[in-house]
């Protein structure tokens, strides 16, 4: 087992929240935390335990230490209500979830695993800067300047040492941006993006629903909402 995803309460009203791994520098905390700010612009990210502690706690502990982050719609501990008004009360009812919440908590879960699924180490086969409008590749300085600063960006860190994930995070773009500079390289022989090993995939695709380790708090929700669980 490399590691997982624990989802509870993604039917509340709050924003989704992230709680990283304890070790908090895995593939997994790199790849959900940018799929998580791309998905929700309100979403947080925490430590470890800073969110809410439920099951993920066992996976991450010593003698185990598998990265389990986990996911749900609770306010930050210093909220007076915390985790959200009527927890563990009689106020905690099936009134509280929405549908639409869960649908788009499920749509955050399937861009993660794409996330993590398309995550890999592209490797340069150029050397120094590339003559990008050979390939058609050049983005105007005049007409979009952050966009031109974003794609050299992403290619000046392009030297088969870091992940799409890690380029995006220490460039600031979204994964898919920082993905697509990668593919328009590939495309023009420039990069070789190796195919991930057995060991580096975490995560896998189910044919029959998105695999996600470990799921809780949904026992409710309608078929077509539900995550499988192994």
């Amino acid at each position: 087992m490399k590691g997982g995803l624990f989802l509870e309460m993604l039917g509340a009203e709050q924003p989704h929240s992230l709680q990283r791994s304890i070790m908090g520098d895995t593939e997994l905390d790199e790849c959900f935390t940018l799929a998580l700010e791309a998905h929700d612009p309100y979403g947080w990210a925490a430590p470890f335990w800073k969110v809410i502690g439920n099951d993920e706690r066992q996976f991450n502990a010593p003698g185990v230490r598998v990265p389990m982050l986990s996911l749900s719609r609770v306010l930050p501990m210093n909220a007076r209500n915390w985790p959200y008004l009527g927890y563990h009360s009689s106020a905690d009812n099936p009134e509280l979830i929405s549908i639409r919440r869960l649908e788009d908590s499920r749509e955050l879960v399937l861009r993660m695993i794409d996330t993590i699924d398309t995550n890999a180490t592209p490797v340069n086969r150029f050397k120094g800067e590339v003559f990008c409008s050979r390939y058609g590749l050049h983005i105007d300085w005049w007409e979009n300047r952050d966009a031109n600063q974003a794609f050299f960006d992403v290619l000046m860190l392009i030297d088969g040492r870091r992940s799409i994930a890690q380029i995006a995070k220490q460039c600031g773009v979204p994964f898919e941006s920082a993905r697509a500079v990668v593919e328009a390289l590939r495309a023009h022989g420039l990069v070789d993006v190796p195919a991930r090993s057995e060991t580096a995939a975490p995560v896998q695709r189910s044919a029959v629903a998105p695999a996600v380790v470990w799921s809780s708090g949904m026992a409710d929700a309608p078929p077509s909402t539900m995550m499988e669980a192994r």
